[in-house]
C-alpha cells in the first residue's frame, strides 16, 4: 500500500483516488487503534511511521469529499503531499527490514 501511495505522488492512480483511499482503509482503519500494528510483525519504528501515515491519510480524507470526483485536484492538495511525505520513510523502514517469511507462523503474546 505504501508503494502504491508513493506511486501516486504526482499522478492519480488509474483506479482513482477513491479506490486508493478505500484500499488503505481496508487494511488500516482510520482512526488507527493504538495496538493495531503488533510485534513481531512490525517493529516499534514501523508502528510509529505507519501511525503517522494513517493520520496523514485521515487529514486528507477530512479535506476531500466522501467521493472524490476530481483526482487531479485531490493530489494537488497539501494534505496529499503530507501523505506522500509520511509514506516514504515508512516504506524505507519496512524495506530495510524486508518481508516477513510467509512459511513461518508468528506467535503473538
Amino acid at each position: 500500500m505504501l508503494e502504491w501511495l508513493i506511486e501516486c505522488e504526482t499522478m492519480p492512480p488509474e483506479l482513482g483516488m477513491n479506490e486508493l483511499i478505500n484500499s488503505w482503509e481496508d487494511w488500516v482503519p482510520i482512526p488507527l487503534p493504538p495496538e493495531y500494528f503488533a510485534m513481531p510483525v512490525f517493529t516499534p519504528t514501523e508502528v510509529v511511521l505507519l501511525s503517522i501515515v494513517s493520520a496523514a491519510i485521515g487529514e486528507f480524507c477530512g479535506v476531500t469529499p466522501q467521493s472524490i470526483d476530481d483526482d487531479t485536484s485531490a493530489i494537488m492538495l497539501p494534505q496529499w503531499a503530507m501523505v506522500i511525505k509520511t509514506a516514504k520513510p515508512a516504506l524505507a523502514a519496512m524495506l530495510e527490514r524486508g518481508k516477513m517469511p510467509e512459511d513461518e507462523e508468528l506467535c503473538f503474546q
